[in-house]
């Protein structure tokens, strides 16, 4: 799968399930341990507009790993209005995918420069389980296209084991039953309960 539409896909999901949240949910638990709805939406935010200039080439800027910031931190970079805040930035997003025409060129990235490709599926990836994280605490489902929760999962490769897991941005991935949906697949490797 081509990784900017990868990205489109998964934006677009986490969009749909923005849209259904009531904004008294924002201080709602996630399944993300000590990140409430506020700081997750705050975390997808902050986790695009750093890397907006490092999928133009540039150099990362950001402090360290997105995921070492604490959950205060990011419900502040939240700010008062953190649907217009997350929709901002995933618009901005939108507009660096929607001008890329080399997937295989440079990229920075917290882990070294990268290519477009790598941080493309890093950043889908991350919507598209934040995106079910931010359904369950708000009281929807999603129910993604096998081929972007396949995407997702070929992403990881050897990323989750060798950088994610080792550096507890990631819980241990648990069981699913044979026959589960790929979404459960990619749910259960991140260390999620479908």
């Amino acid at each position: 799968m081509d990784p900017r539409d990868q990205w489109r896909g998964a934006a677009e999901i986490f969009g749909q399930v923005l849209d259904g949240m009531d904004d008294g949910q924002l201080d709602d638990p996630t399944p993300c341990a000590e990140w409430p709805v506020r700081s997750l939406i705050g975390h997808v935010a902050s986790g695009h507009l750093v890397r907006v200039p490092s999928l133009q080439g540039q150099e990362w800027q950001g402090s360290g790993a997105p995921a070492a910031i604490t959950s205060d931190r990011y419900a502040e970079l939240a700010g008062d209005d953190p649907r217009a805040t997350v929709t901002s930035a995933l618009a901005a997003m939108g507009e660096v995918v929607d001008g890329i025409e080399d997937i295989h060129g440079p990229a920075g990235h917290h882990t070294g420069m990268k290519t477009v490709e790598f941080v493309l599926g890093h950043l889908a990836w991350d919507l598209l389980v934040h995106a079910w994280d931010l359904a369950r605490g708000t009281g929807q489902d999603i129910d993604p296209p096998d081929e972007l929760a396949q995407a997702a999962i070929d992403f990881s490769g050897g990323y989750f084991e060798s950088v994610l897991r080792p550096n507890g941005f990631l819980a241990t991935e648990v069981d699913v039953a044979d026959g589960s949906s790929t979404m459960d697949r990619l749910l259960a490797l991140c260390g999620r309960t479908p």
